[in-house]
């Protein structure tokens, strides 16, 4: 599957901290900070403004909304195992029309119910964060990886066919 070869390239908006051992440890990757609202159904995060993708432009909430919208789309490439059930979970709680970039630099996530689980979910590694500008374009001509644009900390260096691939 594409993501194990792609996913050192790309960050999630939040991930599990792999500096614990506490399996429940989520920390910030893309987002510095969040917060739930009271009615336990909006999720306000706050993105690192000096993120930046690989090819020197600004990674913004409208890159993690268009994000969003492709890990709740039924038609999008599944790259990993997994993302077919994580994109069952977000189109059955995520309400799409009600979320929005708020800034540049702030998003809000509104989901249909109350899911105690929703943060853990969006924690799991299939859940990158991609690039608006770029990624509908790799998506038409599937010249990977040549044209990947990520915002991790690798970048693609070599993929020999059948034996692997390097990093930088």
């Amino acid at each position: 599957p594409l993501l194990r070869f792609i996913g050192p390239m790309y960050s999630n908006l939040i991930e599990f901290n792999p500096e614990t051992d506490d399996a429940n440890d989520i920390r910030g990757d893309l987002a510095e900070s969040w917060e739930m609202a009271e009615d336990g159904l909006t999720y306000t995060f706050h993105l690192v403004e000096n993120a930046r993708w690989h090819d020197g432009e600004p990674l913004t909430s409208d890159d993690v909304m268009f994000s969003f919208l492709s890990m709740t789309c039924p038609d999008c490439i599944e790259v990993m195992e997994g993302q077919r059930r994580n994109r069952i979970l977000f189109r059955k709680n995520i309400d799409l029309d009600g979320s929005r970039a708020v800034d540049p630099f702030t998003v809000e996530i509104k989901t249909k119910f109350p899911s105690p689980d929703f943060i853990s979910q969006l924690a799991m590694d299939v859940n990158k964060i991609v690039p608006e500008h770029v990624a509908s374009k790799i998506l038409q001509t599937a010249k990977v990886p040549e044209e990947l644009v990520g915002s991790g900390p690798f970048k693609y260096v070599n993929l020999t066919k059948a034996v692997g691939y390097e990093h930088e």
